[in-house]
């Protein structure tokens, strides 16, 4: 299984050139394309797309009923910077195409926020406190069900170094709380992680959890909470990587499955 820590290594400065390739493309694109779909597409998808396929020719390739973010002979990548709920049966159109699926979801490993105020000025940027990890996308794959087990599925998730500007039109006093996002720019991808055989989503699941662990230790070591937190134990039931054993007052107890142990 491929760790983070050999991702880094291996691809470090051919990810960054790549990277800074994508950029280009993806400005060059938006300046020289007047087609309404690419201009209000929004950078974080734009960049991605021509990171994983420079040649545009193979971009917004209709197939069938979908139309497929990059299709190059028989795989088709789809990049998804959001909720796996609206892609859920896009997912699905596409492996009973008979095509590979890459579902590409990036993620926030380090946030740099600038903010734009009401004149259009731009505050530089600063780090923010908040960070995604691979376990931030366990609740989305819940809208995908059985599906991630798809011999021809593979979830990527890829760690990257954000820019996110935000409009201050919120309703606090410095328009913070409540505000708008403008737009996410990736400036440097930090490691890739793919997923495609039922084992490899006890990656999904944090090395220091206790054998037998609670809801609350488990959002302890994830950072889920509430609805995000109930979606993601129950996706791990529903494919089988925890199960329930028991209870502890009013808590309920989990346990891998034993058969999926690593």
């Amino acid at each position: 299984m491929k760790t983070k820590a050999d991702t880094e290594n291996k691809n470090g400065n051919r990810y960054s050139e790549r990277l800074d390739k994508a950029l280009e493309n993806a400005s060059n694109a938006v300046k020289d394309n007047k087609n309404i779909g690419v201009m209000k597409e929004k950078t974080l998808h734009s960049v991605m797309k021509y990171f994983y396929e420079p040649d545009s020719s193979f971009h917004e390739v209709k197939s069938g009923r979908f139309v497929a973010d990059i299709l190059r002979d028989d795989t088709v990548i789809e990049i998804q910077t959001c909720s796996f709920r609206p892609i859920a049966k896009k997912v699905n159109e596409i492996l009973e195409s008979g095509y590979k699926l890459i579902l590409v979801r990036p993620i926030d490993g380090v946030k740099y926020l600038s903010w734009i105020s009401e004149d259009g000025s731009v505050s530089e940027p600063r780090k923010s406190p908040k960070k995604e990890t691979v376990f931030s996308v366990l609740p989305e794959l819940y809208y995908l069900g059985d599906t991630v087990f798809h011999e021809d599925f593979t979830l990527r998730i890829v760690s990257c170094e954000m820019h996110e500007y935000r409009i201050a039109d919120g309703w606090s006093a410095d328009g913070k709380k409540g505000s708008h996002r403008h737009n996410k720019i990736p400036k440097e991808i930090l490691y890739s992680v793919d997923i495609s055989k039922k084992l490899d989503y006890n990656m999904l699941l944090p090395d220091e959890l206790p054998e037998i662990f609670t809801a609350k230790e488990f959002a302890s070591l994830t950072h889920l909470r509430k609805l995000r937190l109930s979606m993601a134990l129950s996706f791990l039931k529903n494919i089988s990587l925890i199960e329930q054993c028991g209870k502890k007052g009013n808590a309920y107890l989990y346990r891998r499955c034993p058969d999926n142990v690593l």
